[in-house]
Parts: C-alpha cells; structure tokens; sequence
C-alpha cells in the first residue's frame, strides 16, 4: 500500500516511470477564464438538480470541453497502467470520482488557477443503468463538470458521458461535493 500511494503522489504531480509502469503527468489545465463567487454556484446546482451543494471554496472556474476528455483519458490510462480496479469499498465508485475531481484540482494548481475547478463528485441512487454501470437501487457516485457547453455527467470508471439533462438518474441525485 505504501508503494501505491507513492506512486500515486508521484504521478499525479510530475508524472513518473518505475520498474514497473510509466505514467505521463496529468493533462496541462485550458484555462477558460471564468469565476464563478460560490453563492451564485450553490443557487445554480440547486436550481438544476434541487440539491444545494457541499462547497469547500470561494470561487469556481469550469472546465474547457477539451480538458475533460483528456483527464478521462487520462485516468483511464492511469488506473489501467497501475491495475487499479473496482474493489468494493477500498476502491468503488466513490473513489473513482474522487480521483476524477482530484486530477483536475491537481492540473488547476499546477497552472496556477486560483479557483476551485467544478468538477462535483455526485451521490446518486442508482435506480437506471448509466455509463456501463447497472442499475442497483442502491447509492452510486458519479463525476458532474460544468464546461463552456454545459453541465456533464462522468462515470469516472468507464470514461461515458452525458448532458445533465439526459442523465436517467438526475432525479435521484441526494448530494453534490464540489471540493474539499
């Protein structure tokens, strides 16, 4: 476990080989230059999902379309070139989204933004299948970003995504964690 964590740290800050594995940094942050203050992205989610959110910051900048696709690429190449995989509760959904929201804060600071990316870990009940994953009835994470083209829903663990407004289990979204 050590080992891993090491090579976790090592690889997301500056991208590292080993005997092992080679892992290429975290894509480069595509600024798009725009803040949001966090009471007007409390009133937004709201407002979408009917869920105020947990924030940890004060402002907020999305993402670049562009940028998203390369961080799914990214952790999809990550979690393969070090054999993570779902293990139930040690490394589950939840943890695929954390380390989802993780890369992008990563590439954020390592660019120098000043704002929290929004990128939003999401706890759902998953009543309808969604990105490879069945449904189950029971509570499920998935990744929401907010980009120049809109707000999309990520199933961190298989790299599928869609509009908000096309995702099946929107309305039993129960909590929003943007940061923190």
């Amino acid at each position: 476990m050590k080992y891993l964590s090491l090579l976790l740290a090592c690889s997301l800050l500056v991208g590292c080989a080993t005997d092992y594995v080679k892992v290429p940094r975290v894509p480069a942050w595509d600024d798009v230059d725009i803040v949001y203050e966090a009471g007007d992205v409390r009133r937004f989610v709201f407002a979408e999902v009917g869920v105020f959110p947990s924030l940890s910051d004060s402002e907020y900048t999305p993402m670049s379309d562009d940028w998203v696709d390369r961080m799914l690429d990214w952790t999809w190449h990550f979690s393969h070139a070090t054999g993570i995989a779902y293990t139930a509760e040690s490394f589950d959904c939840d943890k695929f989204a954390k380390a989802a929201s993780l890369a992008a804060e990563i590439a954020a600071a390592r660019a120098g933004v000043k704002a929290q990316p929004l990128i939003a870990r999401v706890y759902v009940m998953q009543k309808l299948p969604f990105g490879g994953v069945p449904a189950t009835d029971g509570a499920h994470a998935v990744n929401a970003v907010l980009t120049e083209t809109g707000i999309w829903i990520i199933e961190p663990q298989t790299r599928r995504k869609t509009e908000l407004k096309n995702y099946p289990n929107k309305n039993h979204i129960y909590h929003v964690a943007i940061g923190g």
